[in-house]
């Protein structure tokens, strides 16, 4: 199993992460990606995939972390530690969420677009992040006949837009709150992706599933989503987990 968005560089991890890889490790987990949110947290994740043979990177600012100053050298910055470091293998957290796009639109569309070129320019893929603003990123993604390749992370939309993003390639990723009692309609949503589009992902330390709710998520607990959806789409635990892993490891290129 690849556990394709767990951020082990959270404070929440602070002392454990070995610990934290271990037990991820002992529930199945091969490999985990971590993404970046800042220069800072890029630094982080840099440093983790030089320490862990099975965790690999991504660098990206995050919605809302860009300042007005120094957001272009931030990016800067990320792109040297991406040339440096070979398992730093893409783009992400990116995106666009709807409380820092309406306190300053100009700029976090700004941050957004120059990720998603850079990407394109230099074939790596990227990690959407959407918080109730599937309007506006449907805009953005009409404006670029090619998208890079991608992965919608936590997916949480309309059926037009996973529509949309699945005839765009993206591949789709499910969390833990797939498995709550009141999330049929995404649950009826993850039952309509393709196996062969499908991404299993935790969003460690967030959105623990259920039996493990009101605690620190971690990469091990993919296996329960895993078996949630295994059983909710009328697959084999065996065939999930294999899709699953073959499709991270084309979108990432492991």
């Amino acid at each position: 199993m690849i556990d394709t968005h767990a951020h082990l560089t959270d404070d929440k991890y602070s002392g454990e992460v070995e610990s934290v890889i271990k037990r991820a490790l002992e529930a199945g987990v091969e490999t985990i990606i971590n993404p970046s949110t800042s220069l800072d947290d890029a630094k982080k994740v840099d440093a983790l995939c030089r320490d862990y043979e099975q965790v690999y990177g991504l660098v990206g600012l995050y919605p809302g972390e860009a300042r007005e100053e120094s957001w272009e050298q931030d990016l800067e910055s990320m792109w040297s530690l991406l040339r440096e470091n070979k398992k730093l293998v893409g783009i992400g957290e990116i995106g666009l969420d709807e409380t820092p796009l309406k306190i300053n639109p100009k700029l976090e569309y700004a941050v957004f677009s120059t990720q998603l070129e850079y990407a394109l320019a230099h074939n790596l893929p990227v990690v959407i992040h959407t918080r109730n603003t599937e309007k506006e990123m449907w805009e953005v993604f009409k404006n670029y006949p090619k998208l890079p390749a991608g992965h919608m992370h936590c997916f949480s939309g309309s059926r037009e837009w996973l529509e949309y993003v699945l005839e765009r390639g993206f591949y789709v990723g499910f969390d833990g709150n797939v498995t709550y009692k009141n999330a049929e309609n995404l649950r009826e949503l993850a039952r309509l992706v393709p196996i062969e589009r499908l991404l299993l992902e935790t969003d460690s330390p967030y959105l623990p599933p259920t039996g493990r709710r009101g605690e620190r998520n971690e990469p091990g607990n993919v296996r329960i989503t895993a078996e949630f959806l295994a059983n909710s789409r009328g697959e084999s635990i065996e065939s999930l987990i294999a899709a699953t892993t073959i499709n991270a490891r084309t979108l990432y290129k492991l």
